[in-house]
């Protein structure tokens, strides 16, 4: 075996990274500084029918850690945060993130690799999280489609993965994976609900040429809180992904889903249902992009039970001038609850859109302009139904430091 394989990350579940390949290059460094931004919330609380907007303050140091060793790579960026309200001081809060990727080759045909993202926030949790690893894998990434307005909220993935080259074109390979959803306040969520996932896998693909062809296979368990509601999946996907260059890649999967249903004083419902989606990934030396799409049985992400999910989630970046770079995404997600007792809680869909724009001013300072809109139609859920629209606009500004190891 001369030439290795790199498994498909629509088979191992990791996200569609948006750094250029001059970012990807770069490793040996330690980062670190801070950013303080000032935003405007349109709808930051909604209890009596009329949105009441706010303007909020943030305080963010960050330090971020990337080494590249023969045998291994290990990158982490950690931000914890205050976050401070002008009018509404009983929302402050501190603010946490996490990003962690490593892979370690254990021989030269065997790798381990496993990634953590979380975030603890106060506002647009799902978005948060998505941009700490990219745009969200289309099977194994958790559902964040319901966004809990100024509620605070602390989400977790993990996943893990083993692969083995045992031919020229042949690879197997075993995932394991982790979610968390909390709700911190209670008081804050009404209609929503705390959720834990978690989920095993294996897979074999074949290379021959620019193409890989696989195959599968994915337990889930996800669980509701408080009401105990359960649901089992066993999924067998079909894949084929194809790289036009090695920093562009189409992939497609699809397969059955059989799920069963039950918990404390519900019917239990098991069924067969279609799976599928596909990504496109690309990453340029100024631009970069990333679309998923799919259609699976995955948890409810705040919603009770899991639900039958829609979901296309786009970004794309790119190096404007030597000094600016821009930013912009969007996503749309549905819902359908599996179980027919809580459809009336769980059917309902969101839209999201983000733009973003950033300024370097020499080595060591750099300003953004910003803004995020958000919308969520779900019925019976009050937290959601008293504010369905959110628009945010934003102004940044970071220092930050760049110190290389080992040399």
């Amino acid at each position: 075996m001369d030439q290795s394989m790199v498994a498909p990350p629509i088979l191992t579940g990791a996200a569609s990274p948006l750094a250029f390949t001059s970012e990807s290059e770069r490793s040996n460094y330690l980062r670190g500084g801070a950013t303080g931004s000032f935003a405007y919330n349109t709808n930051v609380i909604n209890t009596t029918g009329s949105p009441v907007g706010d303007e909020l303050y943030t305080i963010s140091p960050f330090i971020d850690l990337d080494i590249n060793r023969t045998r291994f790579r290990f990158s982490t960026i950690y931000s914890p945060g205050f976050t401070f309200y002008q009018h509404l001081t009983d929302r402050n809060q501190s603010n946490q993130s996490l990003g962690l990727n490593f892979a370690y080759r254990l021989s030269p045909h065997v790798t381990f690799t496993a990634q953590d993202s979380l975030a603890k926030t106060s506002t647009y949790s799902g978005l948060a999280f998505n941009t700490l690893a990219g745009v969200p894998n289309a099977i194994q990434s958790p559902n964040l489609a319901v966004v809990a307005p100024v509620s605070d909220t602390l989400i977790n993935a993990a996943s893990v993965g083993l692969s083995y080259q045992f031919g020229r074109n042949d690879m197997v390979g075993v995932t394991g994976n982790s979610s968390m959803l909390r709700y911190l306040n209670q008081s804050q969520t009404p209609g929503l609900f705390d959720s834990t996932g978690y989920g095993a896998g294996g897979y074999y693909t074949h290379r021959f040429g620019r193409n890989y062809l696989g195959v599968n296979y994915l337990f889930q368990d996800f669980t509701t809180e408080t009401i105990q509601l359960k649901t089992k999946t066993d999924s067998i996907y079909g894949s084929y992904t194809f790289y036009l260059k090695p920093n562009l890649s189409l992939s497609a999967f699809g397969g059955p889903q059989y799920s069963d249903t039950f918990g404390p004083g519900t019917v239990p419902i098991k069924k067969w249902s279609p799976a599928g989606g596909g990504s496109v990934s690309w990453q340029g030396e100024q631009t970069s992009f990333a679309v998923t799409f799919s259609h699976r049985i995955t948890d409810g992400g705040g919603l009770p039970g899991a639900v039958t999910a829609n979901s296309v989630n786009a970004s794309f970046r790119a190096q404007l001038t030597r000094t600016i770079i821009g930013a912009v995404g969007a996503g749309y997600s549905s819902n359908t609850a599996l179980d027919p007792a809580f459809q009336s809680q769980s059917n309902g869909n969101s839209a999201s859109a983000t733009a973003n724009v950033q300024r370097n001013f020499g080595e060591h300072f750099s300003g953004s302009v910003g803004y995020l809109y958000f919308h969520q139609s779900y019925n019976n859920i009050p937290v959601i139904n008293t504010a369905p629209n959110q628009s945010q606009v934003s102004i940044s500004v970071s220092y930050y430091f760049e110190r290389p190891l080992g040399r």
